[in-house]
């Protein structure tokens, strides 16, 4: 159900929405997250082992160890070595993929499996080539209080002034369209980032010795003295301050 939505609808965002509103979870009664939905159809286990899966792979480089006349649309693959050793989020290069086959039935085509391959390669490089640096001062650390679920920027634009404004929303409210979170946004993000730096300033301020020396040395790199002035090298920024 999963592929057939996702070649209907294009996006593994769209999905999850689709699963969210309509209430589908995963066998252990989880919401299903843009990351499993992606895992699940990048997993070459649930297609076919016939002639073309055989062809796509072998384009690929993968490792073939059953010969094209053994992938003869019976089983489903069954792929080995897709990534580190001890690091299931770390994959392998193709050509060190193992693809064999299996002895469980399949439960989509290799023409869909391979058309929903090339739907996610589509769309991995259009949000490469619309990648940018975000102004949102918060990004991955501002959390939902209602449901948990990291809040995202939303509603970018730049007001008269030439101030970056933009809000802050919860990305389950976002991707459920309200049914599971209906909590408000934070419609002035720029405003609210700015009231979380005077707290931090604050906090800064009435620190003990120890909290700031604590502070610096996650901060501060390096500090290199010329004898007139001083550059600071941070973690964060390679170039000196």
């Amino acid at each position: 159900m999963i592929f057939d939505k996702y070649l209907e609808l294009g996006s593994i965002s769209k999905v999850e929405t689709y699963l969210l509103q309509n209430g589908i979870k995963t066998p252990k009664q989880a919401n299903f997250s843009s990351n499993v939905i992606r895992n699940i159809l990048i997993n070459p286990v649930y297609t076919v082992a016939d002639a073309t899966t055989y062809d796509y792979f072998n384009k690929l480089e993968c490792i073939l160890p059953k010969s094209k006349e053994d992938f003869n649309g019976t089983y489903g693959l069954m792929p080995y070595n897709r990534h580190k050793k001890g690091k299931s989020n770390l994959a392998n290069p193709k050509d060190k993929w193992i693809i064999s086959i299996g002895t469980h039935m399949p439960i989509i085509s290799s023409i869909d499996w391979i058309k929903a391959q090339k739907q996610l390669k589509a769309n991995s490089d259009l949000a490469f080539s619309n990648t940018g640096t975000s102004p949102a001062l918060l990004s991955g650390l501002l959390y939902c209080k209602h449901c948990g679920s990291v809040m995202q920027v939303a509603g970018q634009g730049v007001l008269a002034d030439g101030t970056v404004c933009y809000n802050y929303r919860c990305t389950t409210k976002t991707k459920s369209r309200g049914k599971l979170c209906n909590s408000d946004n934070i419609s002035k993000g720029y405003a609210f980032d700015a009231l979380v730096v005077k707290r931090v300033r604050k906090l800064i301020d009435a620190a003990t010795l120890h909290q700031k020396k604590t502070l610096m040395r996650n901060l501060i790199k390096r500090i290199e003295w010329d004898g007139t002035n001083a550059d600071i090298f941070f973690y964060f920024n390679q170039s000196p301050l």
